[in-house]
This record gives C-alpha cells, structure tokens and sequence, in this order.
C-alpha cells in the first residue's frame, strides 16, 4: 500500500495527472505531474520518482510538443543538483528528445550529452 504524501496537494494532482492519461489528455496529464512535483512535499513521498517519470514520459512519447513551460522545467531539473541524479539525467535526456522533434539536433546533442 503507497502511503499519502504528506501534503495532499500533492496526491490531488498526482491523481488528476493520472486520470488526465486515462482519458488521453496528454497535456492536462503532463501538466498535473509537473504541478505535483513541484511541491515540497513530493521530495518526501514514495512515489517521487513516479511523478517525474510520468510527466517525463508523456514529453518523450512526443504526446504533444513540449511548451517552454515544460522545457524550462526539464532544463531546471538537469541543471539542479539537490534533484536526485536519476530525476536530472531523464530530464536532460527528455529534454533532449524534444529538441530533436522540434528538429533544434544542436541542441539535442547538448542535452544528450549532459544526460550521459
């Protein structure tokens, strides 16, 4: 049994994020992980790395093209070291991903290489 993160925010926009996939709402979904994950709280929460992976598959999977929204908070997770080192390298590494969909492979080299 996952235990409830400790402010329930969190678990409210975890949930949303999670229903928002289901119905094929990929931005909403998208949107609902990144607004969990950026509480305090999430850092403490068993299911942390679930929240980023979730928000960070849907950009990878080429849901929808990344807004600078999504893309400035990938590059504040790559470049944060108090982020756990597996959450800044998929954040790089997605980053990188939708530079190269958005056809900017100079870039994309960039983050790739900062994701290795």
């Amino acid at each position: 049994m996952v235990e409830a993160p400790s402010d329930r925010r969190v678990g409210l926009a975890y949930q949303a994020a999670v229903e928002h996939a289901q119905a094929g709402e990929w931005r909403k979904s998208a949107d609902a992980y990144l607004e969990a994950y950026t509480y305090p709280a999430c850092a403490q929460w068993e299911l942390y790395w679930h929240v980023w992976s979730g928000f960070t598959s849907i950009i990878r999977d080429g849901r929808f093209p990344a807004s600078d929204k999504h893309l400035k908070a990938l590059k504040r997770v790559g470049n944060d070291g108090s982020h756990p080192v597996l959450h800044r390298a998929q954040a790089h590494l997605t980053r990188g991903l939708a530079r190269w969909d958005a056809g900017n492979r100079e870039e994309a080299a960039r983050d790739y290489h900062a994701a290795i």
